[in-house]
């Protein structure tokens, strides 16, 4: 099974620590665990309990995101991933939906900051080792370890606010 770059998505060999196009690190086994079964279980359970069950079924195609007070909502297609970031130079692999116009780089911002995965059932996050984290309501997220994610969620990208929105 190829490993694929959470960076620049370059499908490498199995076994391999670096990606051949960007030189990122990879994930050390042979692929890349969405989130671990018990882990993902309990998770369901905590947000049944705090949220009604309501969000945790029927993940969206499209979401909505509200970045801190801008009058603009960005409509995002979600039907397996989407990368959150900002523009790098000229040539560089950029993320799916790029932050830049809301100031990201002064708000730490990095390039390929983190990722929303559709997974049919459910939404994840996850931050992909930014430089000033990823946080979800008020809590940091460990790097490379998807966290669910629910309508009206707080997730804040280094110091870049922004709320969740989806049809329940």
């Amino acid at each position: 099974m190829a490993l694929i770059c959470p960076v620049c998505r370059h499908e490498n060999e199995p076994g391999t620590v670096y990606c051949a196009q960007c030189n990122a690190p990879l994930p050390q086994d042979d692929h890349t665990p969405i989130v671990n079964a018990r882990d993902l279980i309990d998770q369901v359970k905590a947000h049944q309990r705090t949220t009604e069950g309501l969000g945790l079924y029927g993940a969206p195609a499209t979401v909505t995101l509200y970045v801190e007070d801008d009058e603009s909502p960005l409509r995002v297609s979600l039907l397996h991933e989407t990368t959150l970031g900002r523009k790098g130079p000229p040539g560089e692999p950029g993320p799916d939906v790029d932050l830049s116009p809301y100031d990201a780089l002064d708000k730490g911002v990095s390039r390929i900051h983190a990722i929303i995965q559709n997974h049919g059932n459910i939404l994840t996050l996850t931050d992909l080792g930014s430089t000033n984290g990823t946080s979800l309501n008020g809590e940091r997220l460990n790097p490379q370890k998807p966290r669910i994610i629910k309508s009206r969620d707080e997730i804040r990208l280094g110091r870049l606010v922004m709320r969740i929105e989806f049809e329940e």
